[in-house]
Parts: structure tokens; sequence; C-alpha cells
């Protein structure tokens, strides 16, 4: 039985059973993008529960172990296993599926212990429809089919802020000013606020987006605020001053 080592959590394989010419038409960066679409959701798990099964292309497919929801890299693997065909090292969660597989496989599971929120996604021409631990509870995935271009915008300001804009249309900031002073405790309720304010800001001027986040900076003596996930044909200033884009990538929404 073929081996495949994975180490990383998200990141996009190569089918061994495959032509071993397929494996290289595209860059591993952006393999995931000539999938079908991505099977994506957020939930809140309870720890000490476990994943013990999916719906996978309307077929149930129960796990051989449970898998605590604690163990998101266990559950990565056992999803990539089945989809892949053969036993991802370290994995014996999944019966080993020897009927069709994904060519490419991009699956993603993160679980945070600070919320209890956990993250799944996969990425492939196949369907995973839900996740289900021994609550009992089942998890439901969102499919999406179309793929936009997206930028992560950021910009360093601090003290006024009178306005969010698009160049058209104006948000005014309600909280203004922001200003940074140096005081740990005091700035990180600045950046709380100025980060809620963006986020009514972006809502008002109807720009979509992933995430938002504040950052108090002690070298910049500023907030870096990074707005993920913009459109890119969507320009956003804090009045004049423009938030720059620092990555732009395709990903499906």
């Amino acid at each position: 039985m073929a081996t495949v080592a994975i180490s990383e959590k998200g990141k996009t394989r190569a089918n061994p059973k495959a032509n071993a010419d397929n494996n290289f038409r595209v860059d591993a960066e952006n393999a995931h993008l000539t999938q079908n679409g991505q099977d994506s959701a957020t939930f809140t798990v309870t720890p000490g529960d476990n994943f013990v099964s999916m719906v996978c292309n309307g077929e149930t497919i129960t796990f051989t172990e449970p898998i605590p929801v604690i163990n998101a890299g266990a559950l990565r693997d056992a999803v990539s296993s089945h989809l892949l065909g053969t036993q991802v090292e370290g994995s014996t969660h999944v019966p080993n599926n020897t009927t069709a597989q994904e060519n490419r496989v991009h699956v993603r599971a993160t679980y945070d212990s600070g919320t209890d929120d956990f993250y799944f996604e996969h990425i492939g021409d196949f369907t995973i429809a839900s996740l289900t631990t021994d609550n009992p509870a089942t998890h439901n995935l969102t499919r999406s089919t179309t793929i936009a271009a997206l930028c992560n915008l950021t910009n360093n300001l601090a003290g006024s802020i009178a306005n969010l804009n698009d160049g058209t249309s104006t948000f005014v900031m309600p909280n203004t000013p922001y200003n940074y002073t140096g005081v740990p405790a005091t700035d990180a309720a600045t950046a709380a606020q100025l980060k809620t304010d963006v986020e009514a800001g972006l809502a008002a001027l109807s720009i979509s987006y992933t995430s938002v986040t504040v950052e108090a900076s002690t070298a910049l003596l500023a907030y870096v605020i990074t707005i993920n996930g913009v459109p890119n044909d969507k320009t956003i200033y804090a009045v004049t001053s423009k938030f720059t884009a620092a990555k732009c990538y395709q990903a499906f929404i």
C-alpha cells in the first residue's frame, strides 16, 4: 500500500495513483483552484466529543476509530486518506477507499481551544456534505463553486480617522480619534473599538470581506489595520489614506 506523508494542515496533495504527468500540470500553491468547488464550515464543538462519520458524495463514511474533535490533524488525515484512496501515514481512522479517488486533495482542519470553534475546508471534485460527532451532532458544510480574485488590504493609522470610504460613498467613523498612547491596555481597547468601527464601515459601504484585524504597533506608534478577502476591484480609503494590497489571491466564495 502506498504511503503519503502529511505534515502540514491544508496542503494540496496529488493522488499518487494518478498518472505521474498529471501531478505537475498545476503548481501546488494553486492546484486546488482547478477543482469544482469548496466545502467548508465553522462550527462549535465540545471537547471530549469525537467525529464518527462524514457524508461524501452522498455516501456515509464511518470512521473506523472515533476522532477527538480537538485533534484536527487526525480528521484532516482521515478525510485525505479516503479521498486519495490510499492510507495517509499515521491515519487509521477510515476504511480504505478502493473505488473513485480525487486527483488532487486539499483538506484543512483547525481547532481553536480558546473558543472551541472548529473550521473544516475541503476543495475538490467530490462533495463532503457534513461531519457528524458522537454528541450526536451533524455539522453541515456549504458548497461553493465560484472563484473570486481577492486581496488583503492594510493601512497603518492613528489619531483622527474621520471616515472610511470607497471613493464614492462615505462612512463616518463614530469613535474618532483613535489615539495611540503606548499604554498596552488602553491601546488594546482602542484597537478593539477601531476593529468594530471598520467592520461597521465595510457593511455600510457594502464591501465584502472575510475578516478584519487591528493590532497596536509599538514600532509604528499606530494601529495596523488589515482587511482580508476584499474583492480585488474594490478600493478603500481612510479619508484620503489608501489601504494597500499586502497579498492578492484566488479563492472560492
